[in-house]
């Protein structure tokens, strides 16, 4: 008898001398033999035994996965038992076990254990959510708080967990924690990927007719601009851009070659001056652009043709130059965009018909031509864009050129696309895309429209959306969509407007919105996002009480609108006090006193509202003040005089609060110039003669603050005018006349400011109308009427500016005499001053229907004849 051993290496291993048959055994009983192997084979018997000996089993050794050697003999068929095969362990390959007639095959296997990857979402309500790992395996997430990905990863294996494509409808912003890792024998759940809200904050939009930029906020719920002001610039600004973060502002100013710098109020949406600005840059600078990640700004100089870059200090926001800056570029460059990695820059060079490439250092800033640069590009490309996927690049340029291009990711080299170009309007001049990257947006600015186009996904080439293109102002110069991805605004540049459309986020369509006034040629706009909308909360209501030669002050219930008394320390200043107005940033407020003929001014306590008389006596005003307005900006004041129908006009000091009288003040107005206003944008001046029935208008200089009498002023109204309203669009003006008993409506034109009446007008009312208000939402003007002593309400059609009847909103009494209204700048309250009552009435609106409802507790307590109101509020 004998056992035979096949062996390949030498790795010692014991048998088990109790599985071998009974003669093998009686040879083990004596000693342990070592064999060398590297796999034990099974072992059967060698099939002359035909007894009921088991057959040799033998335990698997660990290998590198060599196969196992064959078993010997020819089994017989008998009661003899089947050897087992050895099992192997874990290698880097798979062995297997020998076989024999009288033993089954020895296994061994190499396979790693896999496990999934996955994770918790807190917070989605959009669609769109793609998720990858390890920049493969891509997974779209809905519903659910849940996600796991359909391929495993071996154990000992890293995962990287990344957001592809952040959601849409509603827009939302989505963060990822614990993303990565390695795989250690379990399933991986800790990535957390928390999503929040998108809400479009402000927008702010270069006037290169007057050396300004405008501030507007946009609401949540309909996308509408209001503005909030305006700062200056340098000369003839045509471009501007935030950073990421929203902390700064950057406009390029193209006559005096320099860039504006601000830093940005995160609440209020307010610009100030950054130390050091403006700052340097080429010949011609336009367009102007930071990277994603915030520490550099690039300026491409079109008189010079080089590109200016710029390292921005972290913390006040400061330019400075980047070693190597300026770069060359092509003939006339017109504008730059940066993809969203922040690897490439790319210019359109409208002279050479090019488009310059560039790779950026992520750590200094510098510029490297990419390989194969610059690339060819249609006639006269005037603007480009990359889409938020980093593939494709598009252009608008030429007689109605959109030429599209994919991105090489390694080295930025494009290549057009199939089908490029695409057919846009007449002279394109701005291209954008979406957030989502699935749609493109160009400006045609002789054609008046803008082109919409879906974006293939996988090729970039453009269809174009059905209804494009869409109907804008006059002389489009710029297009572009909120970072949310609800609205569009086109900067109509010739008629000084801005056309407001909502976006499909299924089709891309446009659908007009409405439309606001802006500053003068108006030319590009750049917007700021947050994860919460904008809201005014009221905080402070200030009611002037002539005959008590007093003012009430108030803080307001922003829930309820309830006014409660705070306890101040001036009692009466000087008698006579007629009116009050506050600045947009509620930090000061005027006051005209009938008794000396001056002009007060209050710094006010934000935490409690506390007024603090300041300069002493004030400043003289023409006899007998009836009215004051603070301009948009903030920095002018202007009063009315009464006897001698005169406007005074004041420098505002931004620190000190102190007005100092503008040159060339007084201006002239008309018969018994009684009440004024401003229109929102702060380019025009509106002031109602009572004697004379009409309206003086007027530009404002934004430089110096002195007024210019509009060709064709005064214009007619009814009889006795006592108060005018301008509403929030900036493109209808009313007045309440008071012996005609009727409400004059005018169209404002938005290029010199006169007035035309619309249809409709006047509006015969049949009562004593006083004071007249707008709401900020711009669907409702209310009116008091003083021999009724109620507040009556009128549906205002954004369209066409007309008023009608609200039959929702039936009038509501108020105490007795109500001298004026004023609606706080949330909209949600209406309040009326009563002389006779002594009072001020409170009343909710309803943003839908208009209707108003009286606050409990209302009438509160003011001072003898309560004739005017100012609501200070703060911005969220």
């Amino acid at each position: 008898m004998r056992a035979t051993f096949q062996v390949t290496r030498r790795y010692p291993v014991i048998v088990n001398s109790n599985s071998a048959p009974s003669t093998i055994r009686a040879l083990f009983r004596h000693a342990i033999i070592l064999v060398p192997i590297l796999f034990l084979c099974g072992c059967g018997g060698d099939g002359s035994n035909t007894g009921a000996g088991p057959g040799v089993s033998g335990p698997g050794s660990s290998g590198s996965g060599d196969a196992g050697s064959a078993g010997s003999g020819s089994g017989n068929t008998g009661s003899g038992s089947t050897g087992s095969g050895g099992s192997g362990s874990s290698g880097s390959g798979s062995g297997s076990g020998g076989s024999g007639s009288g033993g089954s095959s020895g296994s061994g296997s190499g396979t790693p254990n896999a496990y999934s990857v996955g994770g918790t979402v807190v917070g989605l309500n959009g669609s769109g959510l793609l998720l990858t790992n390890n920049d493969g395996d891509v997974l779209s997430v809905g519903a659910g708080t849940t996600f796991t990905f359909p391929t495993t990863v071996n154990s000992g294996d890293s995962y990287q967990v990344a957001i592809l494509e952040q959601p849409t409808n509603p827009a939302q912003t989505c963060s990822l924690t614990a993303a990565t890792g390695v795989v250690t024998n379990a399933n991986i759940t800790a990535p957390a990927v928390t999503c929040v809200n998108l809400y479009p904050r402000f927008a702010y939009v270069v006037n290169s007719g007057d050396n300004t930029v405008s501030i507007y906020s946009i609401a949540p719920t309909t996308g509408r601009l209001r503005s909030r002001g305006y700062v200056m610039t340098g000369a003839s600004p045509t471009a501007v851009t935030l950073d990421p973060s929203g902390r700064f502002a950057y406009v390029a100013n193209t006559v005096d070659g320099t860039i504006s710098a601000f830093s940005v109020d995160p609440n209020a949406g307010a610009l100030s001056v950054i130390p050091g600005a403006p700052f340097a840059a080429g010949s011609g600078p336009s367009p102007v652009t930071v990277t994603p990640s915030g520490l550099f700004a690039y300026v491409a100089n079109s008189g010079a043709s080089t590109l200016s870059a710029y390292k921005i200090d972290q913390t006040t926001g400061s330019l400075s130059p980047v070693g190597g800056s300026p770069y060359p570029t092509g003939a006339s460059p017109t504008s730059i965009a940066i993809d969203p990695l922040g690897r490439f820059a790319y210019v359109t060079n409208a002279a050479a018909n090019a488009i310059s490439a560039y790779s950026i250092n992520s750590t200094t800033g510098a510029m490297t031509a990419v390989p194969g640069s610059p690339f060819a590009t249609g006639v006269s490309p005037l603007a480009i864009t990359v889409d938020p996927s980093a593939k494709f690049a598009y252009t608008a340029g030429g007689l109605h050129d959109v030429s599209a291009y994919t991105i090489d990711p390694t080295s930025g080299a494009l290549t057009p696309v199939k089908g490029s170009p695409f057919v846009a309007g007449t002279n394109p001049q701005s291209v954008t895309t979406d957030p989502s990257g699935h749609f493109v947006y160009v400006s045609n600015i002789n054609s008046n429209t803008v082109s919409a186009f879906a974006i293939d996904p996988t090729s970039g080439a453009l269809t174009a959306v059905s209804g494009s293109p869409f109907q804008t102002g006059a002389a489009p110069s710029s297009a572009r969509v909120d970072p949310s991805g609800q609205y569009l605004y086109a900067v109509d540049s010739s008629d000084n407007t801005i056309t407001e459309f909502t976006v499909n986020p299924t089709t891309g369509a446009l659908g007009p919105s409405g439309l606001v006034a802006s500053r003068q040629n108006a030319f590009a706009l750049a917007m700021s996002y947050g994860t919460s909308p904008v809201v005014d909360t009221p905080k402070y209501l200030y009611a002037v009480n002539k005959n008590a030669a007093t003012i009430s002050d108030f803080t307001i219930d922003p829930v309820s609108g309830v006014l409660s008394p705070i306890v101040e320390t001036i009692t009466a200043d000087a008698a006579g006090p007629s009116s009050i107005a506050a600045t947009p940033s509620g930090k000061f407020a005027f006051v005209p006193y009938t008794g000396p003929n001056m002009l007060y001014s209050y710094s006010i306590d934000p935490k409690t509202g506390l007024r603090t008389l300041l300069g002493g006596g004030g400043v003289p005003t023409g006899p007998n003040p009836s009215a004051v307005a603070v301009e948009p900006s903030g920095r002018f004041v202007y009063v009315v005089n009464i006897a001698t129908g005169s406007v005074s006009a004041y420098v505002i000091n931004p620190t000190t609060g102190a007005p100092t009288a503008i040159s060339g003040s007084p201006f002239s107005a008309g018969i018994q110039a009684y009440a004024l206003a401003i229109d929102p944008a702060g380019k025009f001046a509106y002031v109602v003669n009572e004697g004379a029935s009409n309206v003086s208008a007027y530009s404002i200089n934004p430089l110096t603050g002195v007024l210019t009498p509009i060709a064709g002023s005064p214009f007619a109204t009814g009889a006795a005018p006592n108060s005018i309203a301008i509403d929030p669009s900036g493109r209808f003006a009313y007045t309440a006349n008071t012996t005609a008993q009727t409400i004059s409506m005018f169209e404002i034109n938005s290029l010199d400011g006169s007035l035309s009446q619309i249809s409709g007008s006047p509006l015969a009312v049949g009562a004593a109308v006083y004071s007249i208000a707008t709401n900020p939402n711009g669907l409702f003007a209310y009116v008091t009427r003083v021999d009724s002593n109620t507040l009556a309400a009128y549906s205002l059609d954004s369209t066409t500016g007309e008023l009608t009847v609200s039959a929702a909103a039936p009038p509501r009494a108020t105490d007795s005499t109500p001298m004026s209204v004023a609606i706080d700048p949330s909209g949600s309250f209406a309040y009326t001053a009563n002389s006779v009552g002594e009072d001020v009435s409170a009343f909710t609106l309803n943003s839908t229907t208009g209707a108003m409802t009286p606050v409990g507790g209302s009438p509160f307590n003011a001072g003898v004849a309560t004739q005017a109101i100012a609501i200070i509020a703060t911005i969220q």
